[in-house]
């Protein structure tokens, strides 16, 4: 069961109390501006109001590993805010599922086409209704898998990946 949001927010107070405020949220602010970290907005956005409540102004700064231990920690991983995320629409790279698999695509500057391929590809394959052929289904679907798998292999040359632990500098 995961913490409570209560208990992620006690956790963080703790954590982040001995340290200076102000190069908390400096750091806090900088890791909001990674596009990386796009799809941790909700997790980032709380770590931005927990130090925001703080008033330590002569604390020591907070190391690199120290707010990397702290923000990727198990209780931070397994909370409620975690798991109100979902993957960003339209920052980078998103996901569709066809056949084999998830493959992570890059819609650019198309407002919802991600949204608009999955729904064209339900209605050319989910159908019950036999508006095509099966030869058409199959070459159409070869087609689609060509450019999905090309898709993939970009994501993965670049080492662009999804679902992934808070980046830190």
């Amino acid at each position: 069961m995961p913490p409570s949001p209560r208990d992620t927010i006690d956790y963080l107070k703790t954590a982040f109390s001995p340290f200076n405020t102000i190069d908390l949220i400096l750091k806090l602010s900088a890791l909001r501006l990674l596009p990386e970290n796009g799809e941790k907005a909700i997790r980032l956005d709380l770590l931005l109001h927990v130090a925001v409540s703080l008033k330590n102004l002569s604390g020591p700064r907070i190391s690199r590993k120290k707010l990397n231990d702290i923000i990727n920690s198990k209780i931070i991983k397994e909370s409620f805010f975690k798991h109100q995320e979902d993957p960003s629409i339209n920052l980078f790279c998103e996901e569709i599922s066809f056949y084999n698999g998830g493959y992570r695509v890059f819609p650019g500057c198309y407002s919802d086409i991600t949204f608009q391929i999955k729904n064209t590809l339900g209605a050319l394959f989910r159908v019950q209704q036999e508006y095509l052929s099966e030869e058409i289904k199959n070459e159409l679907a070869n087609s689609i898998l060509f450019v999905l798998n090309i898709s993939e292999v970009i994501a993965l040359k670049a080492d662009i990946k999804r679902n992934t632990d808070v980046k830190t500098f």
